[in-house]
């Protein structure tokens, strides 16, 4: 079903309302808009003094800008199309737009800041990302997971931690819509839109971080044998997809499908969240990097939209091989001893030790005595639990041997602590 338009402001914290622009960068904004004014006002250096491989980037990328807190205006149009090309937002672009940003994990300690006070709570998964768990905590924001299944936030438990008894006023829902990590699982299209008219009756902001949507393993096709049959560059459900309020700010990144060292990422979000974040930005960076950003749009000039197509192909099946690798030596040697889902996106399985109740204490022994490593799942909780599971990553597991290798020595190491 349609989802009906609702009136929507996004309910900013005092620390966006007491953002206010840098002086000198208001009366340079006006300098730039002035032709033929002689600025004596800028602490620019001076652009002739760089060495000529930085001349070569141009002034406005290799010194400081007005440009720079948002990025490259090339990068950032770039960024736009593709947004409108995957996601098609409901409600459009009127009072939407999309800010550069140095990844998601920069991107969400924003969010935290522009979008809720301190003592406000941020509502997770019972296990997440402990990005979001770290800037939550370093600015006394309490976090409340919600129970889980194996298409991630299960609605009804959701419903409940909004009715009952918080630390403090919900103002966040953050959300990691495919390959959740550590999970590994997957909203379905009406997980998303449930979780979303929740958020809506109760005025929420919807805070979606999705790093690992282009690594889909599997698309239409799950017997794929080459990367032709990968489903590279498609349109995804996601919560920006119904977006019609424009109560969702959506991270994304090119550090899972391009390369994490650009440090380079976007969101998606209302434009009065949009305003205060580009002040922010220049509070808390100044500017974002033009040399990264140079860069960066030099490769996807060369890629084309074909030939990033045939990049996520070839990445897809790169990683669903991997992903099957372990599947397989995990079925073969840690059926006695384990339990592990097989994600459709993303890096990671979920693994539960059969006779474990904490994982924690024996994570450690496993790197020194049995050379393997997995983390445990407590690091991941929202709030402080005793548990048995492992994040288990994929990407190592370049061929068969270090497969079997790996749930060789697992078997050994858990065979041991179960036995203890």
């Amino acid at each position: 079903c349609e989802l009906a338009m609702t009136a929507y402001t996004p309910d900013l914290s005092d620390f966006a309302g007491r953002l206010g622009q840098n002086p000198i960068r208001k009366i340079m904004v006006q300098v730039m808009n002035t032709p033929g004014c002689i600025s004596l006002g800028g602490g620019r250096p001076v652009f002739e003094t760089f060495s000529p491989s930085v001349q070569a980037l141009g002034p406005t990328l290799s010194n400081y800008g007005i440009a720079n807190s948002g990025g490259e205006p090339g990068l950032r149009a770039w960024v736009k199309k593709l947004v409108q090309k995957l996601h098609d937002p409901k409600g459009g672009w009127e009072g939407r737009d999309v800010w550069l940003t140095s990844g998601n994990t920069d991107g969400m300690s924003k969010a935290v800041m522009l979008l809720s006070n301190p003592g406000d709570v941020v509502i997770t998964d019972k296990y997440t990302y402990p990005g979001i768990l770290t800037a939550c905590r370093a600015h006394d924001r309490p976090t409340v997971g919600v129970e889980m299944d194996d298409k991630g936030m299960i609605p009804e438990r959701l419903e409940e931690v909004l009715k009952g008894s918080l630390p403090g006023k919900p103002r966040i829902i953050y959300v990691v819509t495919h390959g959740q990590n550590p999970t590994g699982c997957t909203m379905d299209p009406e997980r998303v839109r449930k979780i979303y008219e929740i958020a809506r009756s109760h005025n929420l902001a919807i805070l979606e971080d999705d790093p690992y949507c282009f690594m889909d393993l599997e698309g239409d096709n799950p017997n794929a044998q080459s990367a032709d049959d990968m489903p590279g560059m498609v349109s995804l459900h996601s919560f920006l997809s119904i977006d019609e309020d424009r109560r969702v700010v959506r991270l994304d990144s090119v550090s899972k499908f391009i390369a994490p060292g650009f440090r380079v990422g976007w969101v998606t979000a209302h434009t009065a969240v949009v305003e205060k974040w580009s002040v922010a930005s220049e509070v808390v960076t100044w500017g974002l990097s033009g040399f990264q950003h140079a860069e960066l749009m030099k490769l996807f000039e060369e890629l084309g939209e074909d030939g990033l197509h045939k990049h996520l192909q070839y990445l897809q099946f790169e990683y669903r091989q991997r992903r099957d690798r372990l599947v397989q030596a995990f079925n073969e040697k840690l059926s006695g001893v384990g339990e592990w889902n097989v994600p459709r996106y993303g890096m990671f399985l979920w693994f539960r030790g059969k006779d474990l109740d904490d994982a924690e204490p024996i994570a450690e022994k496993l790197v020194a005595e049995n050379l393997v490593a997995m983390i445990p799942g407590a690091g991941f909780a929202a709030e402080p639990s005793v548990n048995p599971y492992f994040r288990v990553s994929f990407t190592s597991i370049a061929d068969t041997e270090i497969a079997t290798q790996a749930a060789d020595r697992l078997l050994a190491g858990l065979s041991i602590a179960g036995s203890r």
